[in-house]
């Protein structure tokens, strides 16, 4: 039986969670990617000043929910209420209705 370090391994092996290089180094990958959370994001309504957004978490499948002081604060990475973290995604925004 070999181990492993000491077996050679051809590109694309493997999990692809880690790389071995020559010597037995792991390396991991640079750049970390987030799962997509589709959100709708809520416009200030009344007294409430923070925008709202609901999502569906790609990691456990539940809803979660968050507030966001700004509009644009809400393309970023964000962790949910599971705490995994997200990259959110804003698929629609609701403004609040006009009462006439």
């Amino acid at each position: 039986m070999t181990s492993d370090k000491t077996e050679a391994r051809t590109p694309g092996q493997g999990s692809g969670l880690t790389d071995e290089q020559a010597g037995g180094r792991v390396v991991e990958h640079s750049v970390t990617r987030y799962l997509t959370a589709h959100a709708s994001l809520y416009a200030p309504a009344g007294r409430r000043t923070m925008w709202w957004y609901a999502i569906r978490c790609p990691h456990c499948g539940a809803g979660h929910f968050g507030r966001l002081r700004d509009r644009e604060a809400a393309e970023t990475v964000r962790r949910t209420g599971c705490g995994r973290l997200v990259r959110l995604v804003v698929m629609r925004t609701y403004a609040p209705k006009v009462i006439r």
